[in-house]
């Protein structure tokens, strides 16, 4: 884990949690993870992120979620600045959702 401000956050958390306090309002913690309204708050993790992006845009029930389905997915479960662009990037690099899209453009013209 690379990110400082994840980091941060959990040991602010922990060291409440050993004193006995109470923690701020909506965040909690268990098992060494972060949670802000029941949302599970991911590091700045490529890697992780991918793998969120993924087995939320695949699904079993329909082949690729559009951009905002995929976003609503994600947003409903876990919280991170990130989310967003990691979306975008994925959805370019996915073939089978580009090759599934029609063309939004001008038919072409002549030779």
């Amino acid at each position: 884990m690379e990110d400082e401000n994840w980091i941060l956050r959990k040991e602010e958390l922990e060291s409440l949690t050993k004193a006995e306090m109470e923690l701020p309002k909506q965040w909690s913690i268990s098992e060494g993870l972060l949670y802000y309204n029941d949302r599970l708050f991911i590091p700045d993790n490529e890697d992780l992120q991918i793998i969120i992006a993924k087995s939320c845009h695949n699904s079993q029930i329909e082949e690729h979620f559009a951009q905002e389905k995929t976003l609503e997915i994600i947003r409903r479960d876990f919280l991170g600045k990130w989310i967003t662009d990691c979306v975008n990037n994925y959805l370019r690099s996915c073939t089978p959702f580009n090759q599934a899209k029609a063309p939004r453009h001008a038919p072409f013209g002549l030779l």
